[in-house]
């Protein structure tokens, strides 16, 4: 059928490898070193992990530089053409190295969308930048001190919680399960105290 097998007696397609495939060439960061192209579906790739008893199935997309670095970066980009043809990069999810330290590596979530013809970040997810022991999540802010940290700044609208569907209540909870004497659970709302505010 014009099937090409390599290591493979019987191939299903037309170039169907049992084994690793290994490709390596100078880019020059504008043309890919893999190019896959459909004309008819939406999916363009598939990445399919069947290993017995295992937990899943990752794609690993690794920097690996000569001289490793905190500014070392990779992820994914997603494209797409302008009105002018120019091929344009919509949106980006990028893995950025806070440290990369032996033992006490640090990486982070960077979320970039197109505003104004510009890549911006939006959210970032790492460590609180104040103390460093727990996850944070960041939007509007690349620097969380907190583990929800909301930037609005420029905005008057800061957050909603909609609930739209009629027969549907909208709860929302504040929760501290601890059991000592100073586990508090409180709300603060804070203002400049400005002239209106």
């Amino acid at each position: 059928n014009g099937n090409v097998g390599i290591g493979n007696t019987s191939p299903d397609y037309k170039l169907d490898v049992a084994g690793d495939v290994y490709m390596s060439r100078a880019g020059n960061g504008n043309a890919p070193t893999l190019h896959v192209i459909d004309t008819a579906d939406t999916e363009v790739a598939w990445f399919e992990g069947r290993r017995a008893a295992d937990t899943g199935a990752f794609i690993a997309i690794r920097h690996n530089p000569s001289s490793p670095a905190t500014s070392n970066r990779s992820g994914i980009k997603f494209q797409a053409d302008d009105d002018a043809g120019n091929r344009t990069h919509y949106a980006r999810i990028v893995q950025r190295i806070e440290s990369n330290t032996n033992g006490s590596e640090h990486g982070e979530l960077a979320f970039e969308t197109v505003m104004n013809g510009s890549l911006t970040e939006i959210m970032r997810i790492q460590r609180i930048e104040s103390s460093g022991n727990t996850g944070a999540l960041g939007v509007n802010n690349i620097a969380p001190a907190y583990t929800f940290d909301v930037d609005t700044s420029g905005e008057s609208n800061a957050m909603r919680i909609l609930q739209s569907t009629n027969a549907k209540d909208l709860n929302c909870t504040f929760q501290n399960t601890g059991t000592g004497s100073g586990d508090d659970t409180s709300l603060g709302l804070y203002t400049a105290a400005g002239a209106g505010d």
